[in-house]
């Protein structure tokens, strides 16, 4: 998912976050190679809005992955939208869902690639408190509670999953019934499972010092 403007990296946000590079290769190129190391990518949806759309076409246009871009018009609905219009694209029973201003190393993209549902770490090596998603996950493995603001949890919410196509049919509900939707929201009303990462690097490029970090400390975690 694509679709938002990247404000908090300031001067640097006429650039999508997933085409910012991280020692000489963009975000999306890093994750979509390691994911395609692991399990073949059939095809790429991209959801982005009008301002980046041409810029991720030319990028892709480079690549040797099939792919499909689908505007999102709305963006003010949410990432959660962004999501539900990704169903215009998706014929398999099962695909992965990222965010395309995380980074994944090829470890975690190993691990988090053969499992199902969301990818979670009780550690993080790396992350902003305050702007992570906590996930309050239960004893059976399944998310319980997701939020930014969750006082009770046990891991965070990485940003990469593994669904099925039939979590479309609870995310359609809530299209219908309210105009604001994040990703928490269908999460919340879906029963997903996890899959425990913890020790394997990942990173939310979501600010200045995100990116600092990320380029700063690529050659060590990003390789692993």
């Amino acid at each position: 998912m694509a679709a938002g403007y990247g404000t908090r990296l300031n001067d640097l946000n006429d650039c999508p976050k997933g085409l910012m590079k991280i020692d000489n290769r963009t975000i999306i190129e890093r994750n979509l190679e390691n994911i395609n190391s692991v399990k073949e990518i059939n095809k790429i949806i991209i959801v982005t809005n009008k301002m980046f759309k041409e810029q991720y076409d030319a990028h892709l246009k480079n690549t040797n992955f099939n792919y499909e871009i689908i505007l999102n018009e709305c963006v003010k609905r949410g990432n959660g939208y962004s999501f539900y219009l990704s169903h215009e694209g998706i014929s398999t029973k099962k695909f992965a869902l990222i965010m395309s201003d995380h980074l994944f190393s090829k470890s975690f993209t190993r691990k988090a690639s053969l499992g199902d549902g969301l990818a979670v770490d009780a550690d993080p090596i790396y992350y902003d408190y305050d702007d992570a998603t906590k996930v309050l996950v239960d004893s059976e493995g399944y998310v319980k509670d997701i939020g930014k603001n969750l006082l009770k949890f046990n891991y965070i919410d990485t940003g990469f999953f593994i669904l099925k196509n039939s979590i479309f049919t609870v995310i359609e509900e809530i299209v219908n019934k309210q105009e604001n939707i994040g990703v928490s929201d269908i999460i919340k009303n879906a029963r997903i499972s996890t899959v425990d990462v913890t020790g394997c690097f990942w990173i939310d490029v979501d600010a200045q010092n995100d990116l600092k970090f990320a380029r700063t400390h690529s050659k060590k975690y990003l390789t692993l």
